[in-house]
């Protein structure tokens, strides 16, 4: 393939053109700009320390091949790690990595496409086929905990945007609004042990709030909503903060009875592969999403009706794709550190919805009930979790 070189005849402000996508930005100054990038994801010193050297071996290899950033592409991408000579696990790092640069410049560019992500797919595959890597992984009751307050303390990067009026209707949304979905969406597949393939398909009159009867039958969220407290639109900062009681993080089965804020229920629609089922959130989980539906219904001039999805793809609607709830929720939670072995320590939605079934395990129900509860048509998917779960824990049926 032929690449053109890079141009390095003038450099960009860095600050401003990255933080809005720019990909001269990335062009021009490829090492700057991720640092920049680092800087807005605040974080740990140890992990920027991993993620600059990685960053640096790729940008390296592009100059060696005479590669300009912006004539990056997937074959290039599989080339590049193929060739490293390092394990599965170190690759599927870096992979993600690179794919996380460029989401810095295709989630604002709607035109643009990522060349890391169709990389992704063969990436994964191989990754699912590695003996060490266990579709039955879970949090342990520790790390679990660790997971619950990292959503309920976890900050929204504070990134002031060049226009007094954010577009809220036009369709672009904001960094604080998007970070305000994902820790709802990431409570949600913590608390509900819901697929990414369910939550995209929510709608926002699909949450319910039983305490509140009417005529014997629980409220729908457009009830809940014209029932929630009355904030102000912070325009500089494209965010609602709800006036909710913070609560200590506690374990899933803790639920929401004595709380401030409405005690929610999801109503997580049959698919092919899932039954239909109800589920009861916990308290750091009902909070996260009152919190987001106050935010949507600030923001989103379609959330009013019926159908509306529960975590649009911006302000304007549509659907999240499955891969991009899976980005969502590696991107929410990256800087958290599992403290027991997990392998490369990545957080993904099924390790979410693995760890809802072992807590629900650990409380002690039987498998029965939790293959309802997970969704499940057969027993096979609960008999492997369980199994995991007692090899893991040390316990007995």
């Amino acid at each position: 393939m032929t690449h053109p070189e890079r141009s390095r005849d003038s450099l960009p402000s860095l600050t401003g053109d990255l933080l809005h996508g720019s990909l001269s930005a990335w062009t021009d100054s490829p090492k700057e700009a991720f640092e920049v990038w680092m800087d807005t994801r605040r974080l740990a010193d140890s992990s920027r320390a991993v993620y600059r050297s990685q960053w640096a071996g790729f940008v390296q290899y592009l100059d060696s091949h005479g590669v300009g950033f912006d004539r990056v592409d997937s074959t290039l991408i599989r080339t590049y790690l193929e060739g490293t000579g390092l394990k599965l696990e170190q690759r599927e790092r870096i992979h993600r990595l690179i794919e996380r640069a460029f989401n810095a410049i295709t989630n604002t560019h709607a035109a643009a496409t990522n060349p890391a992500a169709s990389a992704a797919v063969a990436r994964r595959h191989s990754w699912r086929l590695a003996e060490r890597n266990d579709d039955t992984d879970f949090l342990d009751e520790s790390d679990h905990r660790s997971a619950i307050a990292w959503i309920g303390s976890v900050q929204a990067p504070q990134v002031k945007r060049p226009s007094a009026n954010p577009a809220v209707s036009s369709g672009r949304a904001p960094r604080a609004w998007v970070f305000s979905r994902n820790r709802a969406a990431c409570a949600v597949l913590l608390a509900g042990g819901l697929k990414p393939s369910e939550l995209r398909e929510l709608a926002v009159n699909e949450v319910y709030c039983p305490g509140l009867q009417e005529d014997g039958a629980a409220r729908a969220s457009n009830d809940i909503q014209r029932r929630l407290p009355e904030v102000e639109f912070n325009e500089e900062s494209s965010f609602v903060e709800a006036q909710v009681a913070e609560r200590e993080p506690s374990v899933n089965e803790d639920y929401c009875d004595g709380s401030d804020g409405p005690e929610l229920v999801l109503l997580v629609r049959g698919t092919p592969t899932s039954r239909e089922r109800r589920l009861r959130l916990p308290v750091y989980a009902s909070q996260a999403l009152t919190r987001w539906m106050i935010t949507l219904r600030a923001t989103a001039p379609g959330a009013s009706a019926d159908g509306f999805p529960l975590f649009p793809r911006g302000t304007a609607g549509g659907q999240l794709s499955v891969r991009s709830v899976e980005y969502l929720v590696e991107g929410f939670f990256e800087g958290f550190v599992r403290l027991a072995d997990a392998g490369d320590g990545r957080i993904t939605p099924q390790l979410l919805r693995n760890s809802f079934a072992a807590d629900l395990f650990a409380r002690g129900l039987p498998r029965e009930d939790v293959q309802e509860r997970m969704g499940y048509f057969l027993d096979d998917s609960a008999a492997r979790l369980h199994a995991a779960w007692r090899m893991a824990t040390g316990r007995s049926e």
